[in-house]
């Protein structure tokens, strides 16, 4: 395997969609949150490509939404069992999170969610969203059930990435009643080898890949029973 090599944030050629065929890997869409990003907001990037190469990001400073407004995004997803729930994360990169005086923030921001449902793999009935956790400065805003008008189409979450005013204008997530999008969704087992190595093992600064080594803690501090 080669060495890794940072690119350009605006040239990381992402995964196409792609998942396990089965009851888990089939959920994913179902209920992959509408991710809106305000205006004072960057989109989400593909933080790694099938090689391994990883995003450079972008360093605080000029406007909070320089050069980080032009992708079509790309989600990370991995699902497992956790208590009596089925937990599905879904998390975003972004090149940076800058608030609007330009002394907080840093290059690279790392987002998720994690959307709790019950049984996917039941063949008498469809799996029902019961709970949904969103990341915000290292802890969760924590819902279950989850508001109806935050919800569309009884499964999507409707997300926003914004600029949190309580705490110093830096940006995490939130339920919102606007509608988002939703980006091509790659699951973690899916992906090579070397993104998977790359995403877990890079020095992301400030931020952390939720994921990997991470993701069982994560569950943890999220769930919402």
């Amino acid at each position: 395997m080669r060495a890794s090599r940072q690119i350009n944030h605006d040239t990381v050629r992402g995964f196409k969609t792609s998942v396990s065929n089965d009851f888990y890997g089939r959920s994913f869409k179902p209920f992959q949150p509408l991710l809106l990003s305000y205006k004072n907001s960057c989109y989400s990037y593909p933080a790694v490509d099938p090689n391994g190469d990883y995003s450079g990001g972008l360093d605080i400073g000029g406007s909070q939404t320089g050069s980080c407004r032009d992708s079509a995004g790309q989600t990370y997803v991995r699902g497992r069992w956790w208590n009596d729930r089925y937990a599905i994360m879904y998390a975003w990169y972004f090149p940076k999170d800058q608030n609007v005086v330009q002394i907080k923030g840093h290059r690279h921001d790392w987002e998720f969610v994690v959307v709790w449902i019950n049984n996917p793999d039941d063949t008498k009935k469809k799996p029902e969203l019961q709970g949904c956790s969103a990341s915000a400065h290292g802890g969760f805003k924590k819902y279950a059930p989850v508001p109806g008008y935050d919800v569309k189409d009884w499964t999507h979450p409707r997300v926003k990435y914004y600029v949190d005013t309580a705490v110093f204008g830096t940006h995490s997530l939130d339920l919102t009643g606007d509608d988002g999008d939703m980006s091509r969704h790659i699951q973690w087992e899916q992906m090579t080898a070397a993104a998977r190595d790359t995403l877990d093992n890079h020095n992301w600064g400030d931020a952390n890949f939720p994921m990997g080594k991470n993701f069982e803690g994560n569950l943890r501090n999220a769930w919402p029973f």
